[in-house]
Order: structure tokens, then C-alpha cells, then sequence
């Protein structure tokens, strides 16, 4: 990865082909395919007694160079990106505003998380996902008006025979909430199994936040054609184990970065989308049953092909290739140089602007803290 380059995401053919290393091994960017590159500031290189000082979000008050690697900035960037307790007492406090509103129409009725705030891997700027399940149709038209009433505008964004999903705006937030008339909600259910998978391989967590975070600043996630934060568990549930029979065999703990770079490796190269699918049940690779760009077996019925929205996988895969090369230029090249400037692997994928003001209101909550501690 070069530094250097102002913008942090490029879609013009003639620019990407005069970045070294832009182009994903075995192939060329595909037209229009977004690919992002790291700003032109990445990381500062201050030198304190004459080693080189790492300054990032995840680490603001700076590293020595000679002690980033892969595995612990993976793990510190997810410790930096977990929700800290405000955070989720905020979102909790959208919920229990709903369920304010619900039950003056339905008394016994229980709003309950969904989604990724449910699964633990729900990023700082995700909208929380909420389920209300049991609903009575002939009821759906007072809960909207009830909505309306308190203020929270709800949009109606899907619907379906039993399902009809709403976008609220709140005065502290937004939220999604999904008003689903059988008695048990499937996504209910999918959340039950994403928990399971999770407890088996929590080292899936760290790997689908960076992910999410990565592919979310090419516009890659929660987008028309492209992956959702659910996606993104199901392709990496199998990369998980795969690693970890192989770890297991040489007696050795699960490593974060041989994840990631399993994740990358299998996604970006060895996956072939147009013969093979994914099944998280098994989990592992499948010859593929469905003719859509990208074919995920849902864990609820196999017939069914989770991922057929994601239209837009080519260009997806394109730049999980490319994130793969440029971590790859990061441990092969730009760290043996003599005029290193304190990048770090994952400075090399990223850019750092839109995580400077979480770091920010961090340090803020924590000065609070102490402030009241003092009082």
C-alpha cells in the first residue's frame, strides 16, 4: 500500500492502474468497482529515542513501532470499536422507549433484540435491529399511529405477508424495528444460532468488526448490492474453523491475524462464487445449489439462499483482494524500509478521519468519569 494518495476512495480505472499493488493478484479492477486507499495521513511517525511512534485511533497516545503486529492491532482495534457501556445504554434506552409505545396497544408484548446488537459484533454507527413478534395484523396500523404520535416517524422500509419493517428516528438515535406476526420470529431464531457459533469461535468477532468497519467505508455493507454485518458472520463462521483444526493439530492458540488473513485469503482468492456456496451449519464450502452471485445456505432451511441481495459480490471480492495485497505489501515491504513511518497493517486498509472524533468522545467519557470520581 502507498501512502500519499488524497482521497480515500477511488473509482477511476486510469488512477488505481499507476497505484503499485492496487491491482488484486490474478486480476484487474472491474469498472466502477469502488476500492478504498488508506488517507494520506495514516499514522504519524514521531520518533521518541530513536524508535518510531505509532499514532492511531486505537492508539493515541502512541506505539513503538517494533511492537504492532497484525494479531494485536486487530485485537485492539476491536477493543477500541466495542461498544463501551454509554453506548449501550443509549441503544437500550430505544428500546425501552418502544417498548413504552407497544404496550399501550399490546400489554403483553415484548420488544427484544435482534440482529448484531444481539450477537455482540454491533458497530458504533450501526442502527440497533428490535423484534416484535406475535403481532396481530389488524393491530400494525395503531402501533404505527402510536409511533407517529409520540414523535419516533416511522418509515416503512420492507413488508411482506408477515413481516412489516420500520425505520424510527428518535431524539437520541435510530433504530429498526421489525413487527413479525408469527408467534416466533425466524430472526429470533437466527440469533439463537449466531450466539451458539459465536461462543464456539469468538475470534469470528474481532475479524467481523474490522471487516464490517473496512468494507463499510468502501460502501460495501449495509448498501444496495452489497453484504450486511449477518453476511459477513455466515462467510467468516467457516474460515474460523478451518483455522482452528489447524491450530488445535499443531497445539498452538487461534491467532487474530491468521483469521483475518485466512478470512481475506479464502474470500479474495480461493472462493470460487460461481461454483461454490457457503453453509454455516456445516460450517464449510459447498458445491453451489443457486445461480445468484453469491449463494450463503441459510442455518434455517437450506433451500433457501440468504445472500440473493447481494448482488454485488464481484466487486465485493474485488476488494477483499485488494485489502489482502495490501496487507501482504505491509509485512513483505513497507515494514523492512528504511524510511518507515510508522504505518501499521491495518493503517495500510483504512482510513483513520472517520475514527478520530469516537476517539475523541472516548477520552471525554473517560475525563467525566474521573471528574465525577473526584467530586
Amino acid at each position: 500500500m502507498v501512502g500519499r494518495v488524497k482521497d480515500p476512495v477511488r473509482t477511476h480505472r486510469a488512477k488505481l492502474k499507476s497505484i503499485p499493488g492496487a491491482t488484486p493478484p490474478g486480476g484487474s479492477f472491474a469498472s466502477g468497482a469502488r476500492v478504498h486507499i488508506a488517507s494520506k495521513r495514516i499514522a504519524s511517525g514521531k520518533k521518541v529515542s530513536g524508535v518510531g511512534m505509532v499514532h492511531t485511533p486505537w492508539y493515541p497516545e502512541g506505539v513503538g513501532c517494533d511492537m504492532v503486529n497484525l494479531d494485536s492491532e486487530v485485537a485492539d482495534f476491536f477493543k477500541f470499536m466495542t461498544l463501551t457501556p454509554h453506548e449501550i445504554s443509549t441503544k437500550m434506552e430505544l428500546r425501552t422507549s418502544l417498548q413504552s409505545v407497544i404496550s399501550t396497544i399490546l400489554p403483553n408484548a415484548t420488544v427484544k433484540l435482534i440482529g448484531s446488537f444481539a450477537y455482540g459484533t454491533m458497530l458504533p454507527t450501526s442502527t440497533p435491529d428490535f423484534v416484535l413478534e406475535a403481532t396481530p395484523p389488524d393491530q400494525i396500523p395503531h402501533i404505527l399511529d402510536a409511533l407517529t404520535d409520540r414523535g419516533f416517524t416511522p418509515t416503512k422500509e420492507s413488508q411482506s405477508p408477515e413481516t412489516t419493517t420500520l425505520h424510527l428516528v428518535f431524539p437520541d438515535g435510530r433504530a429498526r424495528l421489525i413487527i413479525d406476526t408469527r408467534p416466533v420470529s425466524p430472526l429470533r431464531r437466527i440469533a439463537t444460532i449466531v450466539n451458539k457459533w459465536l461462543g464456539e469461535y469468538p475470534e469470528a468477532k474481532p475479524i467481523i468488526c474490522l471487516l464490517r468497519h473496512v468494507l463499510g467505508q468502501c460502501k460495501y455493507v449495509g448498501c444496495e448490492g452489497g453484504l450486511t454485518g449477518y453476511l459477513i458472520t455466515l462467510l467468516v463462521i467457516p474460515c474460523c474453523r478451518d483455522v482452528r483444526l489447524e491450530s488445535d493439530k499443531q497445539g498452538l492458540p487461534v491467532s487474530p491475524g491468521a483469521v483475518l488473513l485466512r478470512v481475506l485469503t479464502r474470500l479474495g482468492k480461493s472462493f470460487d462464487p460461481t461454483t461454490m456456496a457457503v453453509d454455516p451449519a456445516s460450517p464449510s464450502f459447498v458445491p453451489k445449489p443457486h445461480p445468484d452471485p453469491l449463494s450463503i445456505l441459510d442455518p434455517l432451511d437450506p433451500t433457501i439462499n440468504t445472500a440473493r441481495t447481494c448482488t454485488n459480490f464481484v466487486h465485493v471480492r474485488i476488494q477483499i483482494s485488494y485489502i489482502l495485497s495490501a496487507l501482504e505489501g505491509w509485512r513483505t515491504k513497507l515494514a523492512s524500509k528504511k524510511n518507515y513511518k510508522g504505518r501499521t497493517p491495518l493503517s495500510s486498509i483504512m482510513s483513520h478521519i472517520p475514527l478520530w472524533p469516537r476517539q475523541k468522545e472516548l477520552q471525554n467519557r473517560a475525563k467525566e468519569r474521573d471528574t465525577m470520581r473526584a467530586s
